[in-house]
C-alpha cells in the first residue's frame, strides 16, 4: 500500500505527508490511524457578545504507531522548521512539541499529530487525544487500553469490521430520513454508526461493511439487503463491482447489520461507501 500512495484518496496521501514531516519510513510502522472528531463550537457575536449559533469543526488526528527513535524526530523537526519548532515538555510519557499550528506527541513507540485552524485550538485536541487513549484508570480511562472514542457504540463497529488494509468508521447521532432525505430512506433510519474495512488481495477485495442501529427494532435486514441489491453497481461511491456477497444480523449484537462480499480492488479502494446524511 505504501508503495503506491501517489494512486490513494487524499486522506492517504495525508499519510504520507505526516510520515514525511517527522521523517518516519513507512517500513517503521506497525499501523497509521486517520482520525476525524466532531469538534462542537458555540460562536458568538464579537460586538454584542450574544450567541450566534452552534456549529461543528472536524479537526484531523494523525496517529502513528511503531519503533521510533525520540531524538531523531526531533532533531528532524528542528532541522525541518529552520528552529521554529518549540518543546513544550512531557505528558504520559510523549515529548510534546509545537510548529506553527501542529502539535506533535512523541515517544518510542508512537507517535500523535494534531492540526489546528481558526476554529480548533491544536492543544485541546492533542489533550483530547490523550486522554482518551493513555488516561489512568483513576482519571475515568482504560489505563492504557485501546479507547479511542468515549461512545461505546463504536465497540461493536470495531468487534464486527473485520481486517485490511483500508478501514475507516464513524458514530453520529440517529438519521431521520424523512427530515433528512436520501436515496432508500428506509434503511437509514435510526442509523448511528457505520464502519467498513478492506481486505486487498490482488485484483480482487473482500469488502466488510458494518452498520449500526439505535436499537435491534431499527436494524431492518431486509431494507439493507434492498439497498445493497439497488445499488451494488450502479452507484460508484457506495458498493461498485461488489458482488459474492451476504447482509446478515451481527451475533453478538442485534442492533448491528453486517454487508460481506468481493469486489474489484480498482473500484473498491476509491469508494467512500453509501452516502449517509449527516447535518448534526
Amino acid at each position: 500500500m505504501f508503495e503506491h500512495d501517489d494512486r490513494l484518496s487524499y486522506d492517504d496521501l495525508w499519510g504520507r505527508l505526516v510520515r514525511d514531516a517527522v521523517n518516519v519510513p513507512a517500513m517503521d510502522l506497525e499501523w497509521q490511524l486517520v482520525q476525524y472528531v466532531d469538534w462542537w463550537l458555540d460562536l458568538f457575536n464579537a460586538d454584542t457578545g450574544a450567541a450566534v449559533e452552534k456549529t461543528t469543526a472536524q479537526p484531523g488526528i494523525h496517529v502513528l504507531a511503531g519503533s521510533f527513535d525520540p531524538d531523531e524526530i526531533e532533531a528532524h523537526l528542528e532541522d525541518d522548521s529552520n528552529g521554529d519548532v518549540t518543546a513544550d515538555g512531557t505528558t504520559r510519557g510523549f515529548d510534546l512539541y509545537t510548529l506553527g499550528s501542529s502539535r506533535f506527541a512523541v515517544r518510542d513507540d508512537c507517535l500523535v499529530r494534531t492540526l489546528g485552524s481558526l476554529w480548533i485550538d491544536p492543544d485541546a485536541v492533542l489533550e483530547y487525544v490523550l486522554e482518551a487513549r493513555w488516561a489512568r484508570t483513576e482519571e475515568g480511562g482504560t489505563d492504557g487500553g485501546r479507547r479511542w472514542a468515549d461512545d461505546e457504540r463504536a465497540g461493536s463497529l470495531l468487534a464486527e469490521r473485520g481486517s485490511g488494509q483500508f478501514a475507516d468508521g464513524a458514530v453520529f447521532p440517529p438519521r431521520d430520513p424523512i427530515e433528512e432525505p436520501a436515496y432508500d430512506w428506509e434503511w437509514q433510519t435510526g442509523l448511528v454508526g457505520t464502519a467498513r474495512s478492506l481486505a486487498v488481495d490482488g485484483a480482487t477485495t473482500e469488502l466488510t461493511d458494518v452498520v449500526h442501529y439505535e436499537s435491534a427494532d431499527d436494524a431492518d435486514l431486509e431494507a439493507l439487503r434492498e439497498f445493497v441489491d439497488t445499488n451494488r453497481d450502479v452507484d460508484d461511491d457506495a458498493f461498485p463491482t461488489l458482488e459474492e456477497y451476504a447482509v446478515e444480523r451481527s451475533d453478538d449484537a442485534g442492533s448491528v447489520l453486517v454487508l460481506t462480499g468481493t469486489a474489484r480492488t480498482s473500484a473498491i479502494v476509491r469508494s467512500p461507501g453509501p452516502n449517509i446524511n449527516r447535518n448534526d
